[in-house]
């Protein structure tokens, strides 16, 4: 490869970054991204800078021979990247949604975080081989620092909106909730009345057996199309949420392995994607806190401004939140239908009108 030829390389790398800068100033400007990509938008001009300070002080055949070495992966990570970046904001769907087509698509090592960390790898590899500039060394910290954040945004890269996942909550068929229908209406409006720049959080209080779990899941299913993500956690046990969290982290994460990973730092990252200014309408259902005693539930919670979190629980007054007393139901018909439903039996079987008449569900 000739001096020419290289640096007609570098320019054409340095000129395909500037428009995929470019391409994040112009969506951002019409929408907040995803925090994947406005990491990637604060770097690029970073690594511009560095790679047209390269360009200027290599003045000799070797530093042109060692530029000749890591030209042709700039340039074709960068090509790349500005596909992707096309890919993403030329659609109508959300940008999140399109990315994850563009890692399904293109695969995960085509991923902008994982592109700009090997650009970043091969400059920083010139760098400590050819220190053609004075300020080499300051150069080289400033890609390592590229290099480890990249890293990091690849570890939990995409977070996609999950819709309703309610696949591990005790199983409701659809005809199986009976009654409550004004409590299901009511809680809808406490959540419509909330306060914005708040964590919402409601308490499901009630004996046991009462339908306090039903309920939840009800509302979930009933008022799913509101969220863009719901999810149900078995809240009996500090060891059953961390469970519940790992199944979470497989649903929201689920391009990367996060079998090797400590329940704490599930947790972080948990938090993290639930804390994204761009992800604000999820729903937590911590089911069948009782033991209040062995674990703090608000441990699990994220330190976020939006999203609601409910909680069923027999001791409702222990735990902060807006109450809604689960009671037993008073309609006779009701109770009646109940019975059918768990039994499979009509009501004039075993004189279920009298019993419901004495049991209250």
């Amino acid at each position: 490869m000739t001096c020419s030829d290289v640096i007609s390389g570098i320019s054409a790398t340095i000129t395909i970054l500037q428009e995929s800068i470019r391409s994040l100033d112009d969506a951002s400007a019409t929408s907040m991204l995803p925090k994947t990509l406005r990491t990637v938008r604060c770097q690029l001009p970073i690594v511009v800078d560095i790679i047209q300070t390269l360009l200027e002080h290599s003045d000799s055949a070797d530093s042109f021979c060692c530029l000749s070495l890591i030209v042709d992966n700039c340039s074709g990570h960068a090509a790349r990247m500005k596909r992707i970046l096309e890919f993403v904001f030329d659609g109508d769907d959300t940008w999140e949604k399109r990315y994850a087509e563009a890692i399904r698509t293109f695969g995960d090592i085509t991923t902008v975080e994982s592109l700009l960390k090997s650009i970043a790898e091969d400059i920083r590899s010139f760098i400590m081989h050819n220190p053609v500039s004075d300020d080499h060394l300051k150069r080289k910290s400033e890609l390592d620092e590229i290099i480890h954040e990249m890293r990091s945004l690849m570890a939990f890269s995409f977070q996609i909106r999950r819709g309703l996942c309610f696949g591990r909550a005790p199983y409701l068929a659809s005809g199986h909730f009976v009654g409550r229908e004004s409590q299901l209406d009511e809680i809808r409006r406490l959540e419509s009345s909330r306060m914005s720049q708040k964590l919402h959080r409601l308490v499901f209080g009630g004996i046991r057996g009462v339908g306090k779990t039903q309920l939840a899941i009800a509302y979930g299913h009933r008022f799913s199309n509101y969220y863009e993500s719901c999810f149900w956690l078995d809240a009996s046990s500090e060891s059953t949420m961390n469970k519940s969290f790992r199944t979470l982290a497989t649903l929201i994460f689920q391009y990367q392995d996060i079998r090797d990973l400590h329940e704490r730092d599930i947790m972080v990252r948990v938090h993290e994607w639930l804390s994204d200014a761009t992800n604000t309408r999820w729903l937590l259902v911590f089911d069948g806190y009782d033991s209040l005693e062995h674990f703090d539930i608000e441990t699990f919670y994220p330190s976020a401004s939006h999203g609601t979190v409910i909680v069923t629980t027999r001791r409702p007054g222990l735990i902060a939140g807006q109450k809604v007393q689960v009671s037993p139901l008073e309609n006779v018909e009701d109770r009646l239908k109940i019975l059918q439903t768990r039994s499979g039996r009509n009501k004039s079987q075993f004189g279920m009108s009298l019993i419901v008449t004495v049991i209250a569900f």
